[in-house]
């Protein structure tokens, strides 16, 4: 019995252990039999459909080899068009095949042209029957052709008979081109070695002439052109602008014309405020009493003359700028919409005065139609009520002594109130008008691009030397030396700009850069001329009414319509002036006084 254990015992300790590596090999030949047996079964499946596309296939080549005709069933024209599209007959295959086009013989300057490889062929063939029984090196054959070199340059005689001077002009120097003494050609150098003259160009007719050599001062004399131009452009424009739109449409006019109309109907002398809708009597106005007033009356005649001065000075404050909104801003927009067919209204400053004497007549008398009712509003109701009233507010004693002189302070006072709502009207309605352009604007563009660069030059100068004091901080001396060639550069470009500023201004101004600073008083009374001119014109007009009643009122704004038309603008009357700069000079001079 203990022999059989023993035997036992023995039988399992020989047998094998389990091999890990064996059943992963099992496994994955497993795997591997299930994937090919499922691809085996997909292309089983796609057998019916991988033959009908085949057999499709093979009836449309077939289809396509039948139609292929042999170049002795076509006619020589059809024959040659194929040629050129680079089609070949292949006597194998009995089929048309397209390789490259046929090359034209182009002629290039300055190489030979490229060999043929037919040719080479044919003569490699030639050369292989030749020497047959002997070895020899196949060069590449090439076809001896005459070199053609690259036409020779224009003269330099016929160069400078189109300039039309012997000197070489400024703008080829510039770009390094020269004349060589000895052979009499152009030669080029180095470009933007030279200098160069440019013209910069401001508002009144003033011009300054630099000459410059660097890119910098160049960017600094694009800078401040920038500068001068930006100062002089009419601002955005404004809601009013937009509503001012509605004169784009041609039925506009006759909206308008019947307003007017209708107002003067209403507070014309004589119609009173009658029902809206009721026929108005005629006008109230005799032309012969408007003509002897202004031939006898030195009131009228003085309210004339002052009126005529004040709508000058209108004309001067508004200069450069679309107008003020509280006269003829809509009469404008009328007269734009007739000059350019209805597509810009409201037109720019520059294309009205461009447009010359037709705008300014038909803008003007637009505005003198249009201040009939006004004056009628103004002058012939509100003043007049205003006189009474203060006639009557005078004291008894003042009435008793001398009623003519209550009415003449009464009439006064009312005519000074009607400047003064004009005034108010104008300062009013200056908030949402363009406000026209000034030389303080100049001024304080080119003050704050100096302060500008001031402040710029000394945030980087700081950041700078942060990082020279501490280089591991700021990111190491790359970034150190980035920051020193930002602070120099910006350095180099302010004093390149305060050298050209400083030049336009000692010309054109009378300051330079260091003396000039930002005006921020300038900027708050810019309309001061405007409203000054509005209080004026209402007295002088309101003046006119009340020694000659509504007709003289009328003729005082009649000639104030013929300065509109008339006076030219305020930039005409201007002398041009010019002054030149040498930026090269210049530097020269301040190098000299600070060794």
């Amino acid at each position: 019995m203990w022999r059989l254990v023993i035997l036992i015992t023995a039988a399992s300790a020989l047998q094998p252990p389990e091999n890990n590596l064996a059943k992963q090999f099992a496994d994955a030949a497993g795997k591997q039999l299930k994937s090919q047996a499922s691809q085996l079964r997909d292309q089983v499946v796609s057998l019916p459909a991988e033959a009908k596309r085949r057999g499709r296939a093979a009836q449309i080549r077939a289809a396509a080899q039948s139609r292929q005709r042999a170049p002795d069933k076509l006619d020589p024209e059809t024959i040659t068009k194929m040629k050129a599209q680079g089609f070949a007959w292949d006597f194998e295959q009995r089929t048309w095949r397209r390789g490259a086009k046929p090359r034209e013989d182009v002629p290039v300057y300055g190489r030979t042209d490229e060999a043929d490889p037919y040719e080479e062929e044919i003569w490699r063939d030639e050369a292989a029957r030749e020497f047959e029984d002997e070895p020899v090196l196949i060069k590449n054959y090439r076809t001896k052709r005459r070199f053609r070199p690259k036409e020779a340059a224009e003269p330099i005689v016929e160069l400078k008979e189109k300039f039309g001077s012997e000197e070489v002009p400024e703008e080829l120097s510039r770009l390094g081109f020269a004349i060589n003494d000895r052979t009499g050609r152009w030669e080029r150098s180095a470009p933007r070695t030279g200098a160069r003259t440019v013209e910069l160009l401001g508002g009144d007719k003033r011009t300054l002439t630099i000459k410059a050599t660097t890119e910098t001062d160049f960017k600094a004399i694009s800078r401040l052109e920038y500068i001068l131009t930006y100062s002089t452009m009419s601002p955005p424009e404004t809601v009013w602008d937009a509503a001012l739109r509605v004169a784009r449409d041609p039925t506009f006019v006759v909206v308008w014309a019947a307003a007017q109309a209708r107002l003067w109907m209403l507070f014309a002398p004589s119609v009173g405020l009658d029902d809206f809708f009721e026929s108005a009597p005629a006008m109230a106005v005799d032309v012969d009493t408007v003509v002897a007033s202004f031939q006898t009356d030195p009131v009228v005649q003085a309210a004339a003359g002052a009126f005529v001065a004040a709508a000058y000075l209108r004309k001067v404050a508004w200069a450069g700028s679309s107008g003020p909104l509280s006269v003829g801003a809509a009469e404008r927009a009328i007269a734009d919409g007739w000059l350019t067919n209805f597509t810009r209204v409201p037109n720019s400053p520059g294309a009205r005065q461009a447009l010359g004497l037709p705008y300014a007549a038909c803008a003007g008398l637009l505005t003198l139609v249009a201040s009939a009712p006004r004056v009628a509003v103004l002058h012939g109701y509100l003043q007049e009520k205003l006189a009474y009233d203060l006639y009557a507010a005078a004291p008894l004693d003042a009435l008793a002594e001398g009623p003519g002189a209550a009415a003449l302070l009464g009439a006064a006072g009312a005519a000074v109130a009607a400047g003064a709502a004009a005034a108010a009207v104008e300062s009013v309605t200056f908030t949402w008008a363009r406000p026209p352009p000034t030389r303080s604007d100049e001024t304080n563009a080119i003050a704050d691009a100096l302060a500008t660069d001031a402040l710029a030059v000394r945030l980087l100068e700081t950041r700078a030397e942060k990082g020279e004091d501490r280089p591991s901080a700021a990111g190491g001396p790359a970034v150190v030396k980035t920051m020193r060639q930002a602070a120099d550069r910006a350095v180099a470009d302010g004093e390149a700009f305060e050298r050209v500023a400083d030049a336009w201004l000692m010309n054109f101004h009378g300051l330079s850069s260091a003396e000039i600073e930002v005006n921020d008083k300038a900027r708050e009374t810019k309309n001061y001329p405007a409203i000054a001119a509005a209080f004026a014109s209402g007295t002088a007009a309101g003046a006119a009414y009340a020694a000659g009643g509504l007709g003289s009122a009328l003729g005082v704004h009649a000639l104030g319509s013929l300065v509109d038309i008339l006076a030219p603008p305020p930039s005409e009357l201007q002398p041009a002036r010019s002054a030149q700069f040498d930026v090269d000079a210049a530097i020269g001079t301040a190098t000299t006084k600070a060794d």
